[in-house]
């Protein structure tokens, strides 16, 4: 029988983790899947491991040589025989129902070409921590894209005729999912469960943490070309930085910040006309951010924090005055406080 399902685990010196993402996804209540693990020229015992087991829909595949996870995918998708395929990492754990609901999920809703969910953190001995609730809807989705990867990877389920539409995995070393999303997201709906269906680890010896600065530097490259393809002009690689960390010490820097996530907003509304609730998300995401350089300019005394923070009034008025007069009795109480130990 074909399976509906292909899941795709890359795993390179998984040893620790690798038994515990196996059996999550074998236990799962969707039973019509096959489940590649393809071991990335692993030198610990992870292929001994993922071998021992003894099911038909696990398929192990062995690299050569170490190919690097975008390229590992690549030969699982070439290798896929479902009509979606899942992605699932080495360390993480699905829930039993993840592949249930989302299989329903993307059989009601056709146009939808990418689902992922909610993701719930763990750390190292499984403890669980924060949950990760990526927005539900296609739009707010692609806004949040413009600054930051808006859905775990290990979370996800997409059509195979998208990935092949698309031609895979770009070959990058780090941020592969975020460059895809980059390119689904022109072409088909993406979508999220609110329920966290996925148990993300937190590890020390993680590709983001370990490669920390060179994985961000490729975060930023792709919201520089997501961000300039909307403006309709190159954006400086400096300046994507600034708005996508909210940070810089400079005033000049923080005027221009908030400069740009206003102009996003604008071509974004008009080129996506969202829904009343989403255009209200969005405002009032865009408004935080502006005020966030506003509030910088007024912190190191550069007048122009005024007219950044009359473009977060303008664009959500009630949120911007909210967030005015949280900051505003946050000062208060700091200068009474003040005075009530001088006295």
């Amino acid at each position: 029988m074909i399976p509906k399902v292909s899941v795709l685990m890359p795993v390179y010196n998984g040893e620790s983790h690798v038994s515990t993402a196996i059996d999550s996804i074998l236990a799962q209540t969707f039973t019509n899947f096959e489940f590649l693990v393809i071991d990335d020229g692993s030198t610990d015992s992870t292929a001994a491991i993922a071998r021992a087991y003894d099911d038909p829909r696990l398929r192990f595949v062995e690299n050569q040589r170490n190919l690097g996870i975008a390229a590992t995918l690549n030969r699982g998708l070439g290798l896929a025989r479902g009509d979606f395929i899942a992605r699932m990492d080495a360390d993480d754990i699905s829930h039993p129902l993840r592949l249930e609901k989302q299989v329903a999920y993307l059989e009601r809703h056709f146009d939808v070409g990418v689902l992922g969910t909610a993701c719930q953190y763990i750390d190292e001995s499984g403890n669980p921590g924060l949950v990760w609730s990526p927005p539900l809807e296609h739009t707010l989705l692609n806004w949040q894209l413009c600054f930051h990867c808006p859905l775990p990877h290990p979370s996800v389920i997409v059509r195979k005729e998208i990935l092949s539409e698309v031609g895979g995995y770009a070959e990058v070393r780090y941020a592969e999912d975020y460059e895809l999303w980059r390119r689904i997201a022109a072409m088909t709906r993406m979508a999220s469960l609110s329920q966290p269906l996925v148990s993300l680890r937190r590890r020390s010896t993680s590709i983001t943490t370990q490669y920390h600065d060179d994985y961000y530097c490729q975060v930023v490259k792709i919201s520089q070309e997501i961000m300039s393809e909307m403006l309709g002009y190159p954006l400086p690689l400096q300046l994507a930085k600034n708005v996508v960390y909210m940070s810089t010490e400079s005033a000049d820097d923080s005027f221009l910040s908030a400069q740009v996530v206003q102009m996003l907003f604008r071509v974004f509304i008009e080129r996506h006309i969202p829904s009343r609730y989403e255009q209200r998300e969005i405002a009032d995401d865009a408004s935080a951010r502006i005020f966030h350089w506003a509030y910088h300019l007024y912190g190191i005394r550069d007048q122009r924090y005024l007219p950044v923070l009359r473009w977060a009034w303008q664009i959500a008025p009630t949120s911007t005055a909210r967030t005015v007069l949280k900051f505003a009795g946050r000062k208060s109480r700091h200068l009474l406080g003040l005075r009530s130990r001088r006295n």
